[in-house]
């Protein structure tokens, strides 16, 4: 199995660019070009920037034939509310205070 981690170049309705990092950061950086439809409901709104993961896997049909997979998926940062920035902030006010204090 071989990962990458994907950063779009350029994307339209058809092609994506984009350079690829492998995850175990053994081989070289790469620029190559997809099926935006790899992305599936998520072409629609990826645009240059967005980040995906590339899983490439070698697998043996019955016959033992080898045959090659591969899945893009795009990163989710998620949605952080007001709310939740004031609490991680507050949080992060506290935790700085403990530390000063250690150096008092």
């Amino acid at each position: 199995m071989e990962k990458w981690e994907g950063l779009i170049l350029e994307i339209d309705d058809e092609v994506m660019t984009a350079e690829l990092t492998p995850l175990d950061r053994t081989g070289p950086c790469l620029v190559a070009d997809f099926q935006a439809q790899l992305l599936g409901e998520d072409a629609k709104v990826a645009g240059p920037g967005d980040v995906f993961y590339l899983t490439v896997r070698t697998v043996r049909d019955r016959s033992g034939y080898p045959a090659r997979t591969e899945q893009l998926r795009l990163r989710r940062l998620g949605v952080w509310t007001d709310e939740d920035l004031a609490r991680l902030g507050k949080q992060a006010a506290t935790r700085m205070e403990q530390i000063e204090d250690l150096f008092d």
